[in-house]
């Protein structure tokens, strides 16, 4: 089982959560390098030190890397969930209203279209070996 942060999902988190300060300078931030190679060079930090670089993926491009591999699931996180998270306390506080968001979000989580949609894909994968 793996999870890796989604190329495209984390790039639409950037308009959907405001992100004032990368949607004013998106080149200083290197938007277009992430969505064009999924490669990030290290960037400040909330905590105080500085971000490490990282690569961000695709769910092709994870799936890729286990291709030797019988891939049981390969499934966007969060490609429902809104980062509101007040909106997300209000369908938590109702058990019938939380069960239908998770079926929404499994449901729309592996279709091949959304799979890069929520901030982060995970897979799970068996060695045929």
């Amino acid at each position: 089982v793996a999870s890796v942060a989604s190329r495209f999902g984390t790039v639409a988190n950037l308009v959907r959560r405001g992100s004032m300060p990368v949607l004013r300078d998106p080149r200083g931030w290197h938007v277009d390098a992430v969505l064009d190679s999924g490669d990030l060079p290290g960037f400040p930090s909330p905590i105080a030190r500085p971000h490490p670089a990282m690569h961000l993926f695709t769910a092709d491009e994870l799936a890729a890397l286990f291709s030797g591999c019988d891939v049981l699931e390969l499934a966007a996180v969060g490609a429902s969930a809104t980062p509101d998270v007040d909106a997300l306390e209000r369908v938590a506080a109702e058990p019938g209203a939380w069960e239908t968001a998770l079926a929404i979000e499994r449901r729309l989580g592996v279709e091949r279209g959304l799979r890069d949609a929520g901030p982060h894909i995970l897979i799970a994968a068996r060695s045929t070996g």
